[in-house]
């Protein structure tokens, strides 16, 4: 059975790194837990180390539209935090209370939102992380010090804490909204509603998330979100409706964007896509953490 370590700074991080490099124990970082299923499991669990206590908000430069949070830190609690200024974190991950930044960016869970605001790798602008061998690397944000080159913020981004442990990230913002408004569309069949997906993404609209869901328990729905004044939604509510003439339209479910959390859970194992980067991956691998100390085998190939 694995044992939990929670170091509670940079420092602590990279020491127990560096020792467990040291002794080849394999280590799986884990933020609020949300996701620790997504991936392969890894090959060995030595250790489990927890960001719990590294959960503060460093900085947040509301003039510059900048934060600076520990990865450790709640979604919630960064957005609550941000939301006292009138700007958020751009995104929607799954189990917001619970997930953690330093696992929402590990696990690229990005949410409906990227559809307008782009994923996780285009919001964040810094990151500080630490190696398998306990060396600590920053990039972008204030301090520059990179590692061969590498993009770190984007590198780390999606990469299931198989390179190194997250520690600290910065994030451009955006404005909290004036107003949101969200139309809903269900249909017997899911082929309509994917059209229509599809015309909406090839339109003028505006809209800031799109999400088409297909659970077992309920009919197939579309979820098309949108911000702005009342008199520009009323604009593009009235375009979506001539574009969805076909489609029926419904009241939206109670926390709409929300129901994804328990489709998820019910949805069976799929095959997206091809895999072709597979020999980069490895070689980025072999150059940060050669040891495989990192949660071994829990990416894409076994890595």
């Amino acid at each position: 059975m694995a044992s939990v370590v929670e170091p509670g700074s940079v420092d602590e991080v990279a020491t127990l790194l560096r020792d467990a490099s040291r002794d080849g124990l394999a280590v799986i970082p884990r933020g609020g837990g949300t996701k620790l299923d997504w991936g392969r499991p890894p090959r060995r669990a030595d250790l489990v180390l927890s960001t719990v206590r590294l959960d503060r908000v460093l900085e947040h430069a509301w003039g510059d539209m900048t934060a600076t949070v520990e990865a450790g830190c709640t979604v919630a609690r960064l957005q609550h935090a941000l939301a006292e200024h009138g700007q958020r974190l751009a995104c929607d991950p799954l189990w917001p209370e619970r997930a953690t930044i330093g696992g929402i960016l590990a696990a690229s869970d990005n949410g409906p939102l990227r559809a307008r605001f782009g994923a996780l790798r285009d919001l964040i602008i810094g990151v500080t992380l630490v190696l398998a061998d306990g060396t600590v690397a920053k990039s972008g944000g204030k301090v520059v010090k990179n590692v061969a080159g590498y993009d770190l913020p984007k590198l780390a981004t999606g990469s299931f804490g198989t390179l190194a442990v997250i520690t600290q990230a910065v994030f451009r913002l955006h404005p909290l909204p004036h107003e949101t408004r969200t139309l809903t569309f269900t249909a017997p069949r899911l082929e309509p509603l994917c059209e229509l997906a599809l015309a909406i993404q090839h339109s003028q609209l505006a809209f800031v998330s799109l999400q088409v869901r297909a659970g077992r328990s309920a009919e197939p729905g579309l979820d098309v979100g949108f911000e702005g004044t009342r008199a520009g939604l009323d604009s593009q509510q009235d375009e979506l409706l001539r574009l969805a003439a076909d489609v029926a339209r419904v009241d939206p479910p109670a926390a709409v964007w929300r129901t994804r959390e328990e489709l998820w859970q019910g949805t069976d194992p799929a095959v997206v896509g091809t895999f072709s980067a597979l020999p980069l991956f490895q070689r980025v691998k072999q150059q940060l953490d050669p040891g495989g100390t990192l949660s071994p085998g829990r990416f894409v190939g076994g890595l």
